[in-house]
């Protein structure tokens, strides 16, 4: 066996496993989440797995994820849910009928008056969702260092 420091050197470089996620595949993660967010999307661990998963071709584990988002300075929070007053099946039926015979009429925008502000889905988004800890100031700075090239879809 070789025992000269060079030797000594790769036989240590070469133990243990490779790293899965690293610092690069964490920034991408963190800078689309920081971008979704800043575009009022919900962001659950679901997303990320989702998101590492078409990207890496490795799925994130949701404790991973959640890990990472700690040290990025997000927490996991209740999303608001909107709910509407009736979401049985008939009415949703209703509703997309209606908006199809709108839609039939060839009516432009400016022409459609809604009367009703009550929503068509309910609970659409995410139960959780991944917010910056403490100020928001702290979002703008993410998008600028960790995700530099949404400085220029940033609306700050």
């Amino acid at each position: 066996m070789d025992m000269s420091p060079e030797a000594v050197r790769e036989r240590l470089s070469r133990r243990g496993r490779r790293v899965v996620w690293t610092f690069s595949r964490v920034k991408l993660t963190v800078g689309w989440v920081v971008r979704r967010r800043l575009s009022y999307k919900p962001v659950s661990g679901e997303h990320i797995a989702q998101f590492t998963s078409t990207l890496f071709g490795r799925k994130m584990s949701k404790s991973k994820a959640s890990t990472i988002m700690k040290q990025a300075g997000f927490s996991s929070q209740k999303s608001t849910v909107r709910n509407a007053r009736q979401v049985s099946e008939a009415v949703k039926t209703d509703a997309v009928n209606t908006l199809r015979a709108i839609h039939a009429m060839n009516l432009q925008p400016s022409q459609i008056l809604v009367m009703d502000e009550t929503g068509v889905w309910s609970n659409t988004v995410a139960p959780r969702t991944y917010n910056p800890s403490g100020r928001y100031d702290r979002a703008k700075f993410l998008c600028h260092t960790v995700f530099p090239l949404a400085h220029r879809t940033c609306n700050f």
